[in-house]
């Protein structure tokens, strides 16, 4: 069904702004707004219908949203001028709404709202097509970070692009070397990380005393049966202990990368649990967001996000800790939830320590700030992919 014209009115909260455009993908979409549509909120809106690849025209007008005679004066040059049109009532300001609602009792315009629980537009005012109306939505984690006025430059140490054949199979065995060795587990990526260099140290040759005390003064020990179960797995080559050396390949940079990374096990498991679900629309992985991505501008803040999933109109930003965490990540995760998710937005916090007894204190806040905490016994059952679609379909 082709529809002409969308008015919306002008929303803080960007999602109410896009979710007709992109359900039912007008020929036009009219903004109208007061003084908080600012220039760059236009440049966001714009550029998501271009990212999106929306053959939709997009045009602003501006209003004194606490106007009401102005308002509803702007209201009728918009239908003048576009005389086909459809009001979506979903955002959109107190007075706009009130002023919408004169202009829309008198002049009998069709009138639609978004219901989000069932997925589908209501028809408010003689709009009896909106029944057949697609109400499923679907959004990528770019598209909230785009509306933002953020960016998704790229992933950090991983993909999930790069998560697929061998190195899949190596993802599974090597989540359950990590649970059965879980005690001495830091410890032993700790030494990998002493013996193997830096990120630009290009080799994949490693040739180590068993231990030694590193630069930060501590031992560092190796632990021989974790290494040999990675040989098992695929994950390194030719082991070999000499006395009181060991020597050993990394199958690949990739995998030397990871193995030499404390936390990322728990976001590639979740990674693979939330994408093998089948429910959620976008599944990304070690997501970099630069804080002021806007076209035609250079690089600003970036911060990583452990994971983003959505769910239609739901970002769900989790972050990963292996340790037990403190308020700190608890405010950073809100932070950015709030800022880039928006509205629908829910935080996660999955911990592989038992938050609950290890720091009740947090676990407590976490939950008074709307969090929802994900720990040990949560990550190592085998309902964890249910557990992330009901966090998605609750209503906290």
């Amino acid at each position: 069904m082709a529809i002409e014209t969308i008015i919306e009115l002008y929303d803080e909260e960007p999602i109410f702004n896009i979710l007709a455009v992109s359900s039912l993908r007008p020929q036009n979409v009219v903004f109208l707004g007061g003084k908080l549509m600012r220039p760059q909120c236009r440049e966001r809106l714009i550029r998501w219908m271009r990212a999106e690849n929306l053959p939709v025209k997009p045009y602003f007008f501006s209003i004194d949203a606490n106007r009401i005679p102005s308002l509803v004066q702007r209201m009728e040059e918009i239908t003048a001028r576009f005389p086909n049109s459809i009001l979506d009532i979903t955002g959109g300001s107190s007075p706009m709404l009130f002023a919408s609602g004169i202009f829309c009792r008198e002049s009998g315009m069709p009138v639609i709202v978004y219901e989000k629980e069932k997925e589908r537009f209501l028809n408010v005012q003689n709009c009896p097509q909106a029944a057949e109306f697609p109400g499923s939505v679907r959004f990528r984690a770019e598209d909230f970070l785009i509306l933002a006025g953020g960016s998704f430059p790229r992933c950090g140490h991983i993909s999930g692009k790069e998560i697929v054949g061998e190195m899949e199979t190596l993802v599974r065995r090597i989540w359950n070397l990590y649970q059965a060795y879980f005690l001495d587990w830091n410890a032993h990526v700790q030494y990998l990380q002493a013996v193997s260099g830096g990120e630009e140290n290009r080799t994949l040759r490693v040739d180590a005393p068993l231990q030694f005390k590193g630069t930060d003064g501590r031992k560092k020990k190796c632990f021989p049966e974790i290494l040999r179960k990675l040989e098992e797995a695929g994950a390194i080559l030719d082991l070999k202990f000499r006395r009181s050396r060991v020597s050993f390949s990394y199958k690949s940079h990739l995998l030397r990368n990871c193995l030499c990374d404390i936390g990322i096990w728990l976001e590639l498991h979740l990674y693979l649990t939330a994408r093998d679900s089948g429910y959620f629309d976008d599944v990304q992985v070690s997501v970099v967001i630069d804080w002021e991505g806007e076209e035609g501008k250079g690089p600003g803040t970036q911060n990583e996000v452990d994971l983003i999933l959505t769910k239609g109109s739901t970002p769900v930003f989790i972050s990963c800790k292996t340790g037990t965490p403190n308020t700190q990540a608890l405010n950073e995760l809100q932070v950015l939830t709030e800022r880039y998710g928006g509205y629908w937005a829910k935080g996660v916090l999955a911990t592989m320590s038992r938050l609950s007894r290890a720091n009740p204190a947090v676990y407590r806040r976490a939950a008074d700030m709307g969090i929802y905490v994900l720990q040990q016994e949560d990550l190592l059952g085998n309902d964890l992919a249910e557990k992330l679609k009901r966090i998605v379909k609750s209503r906290g």
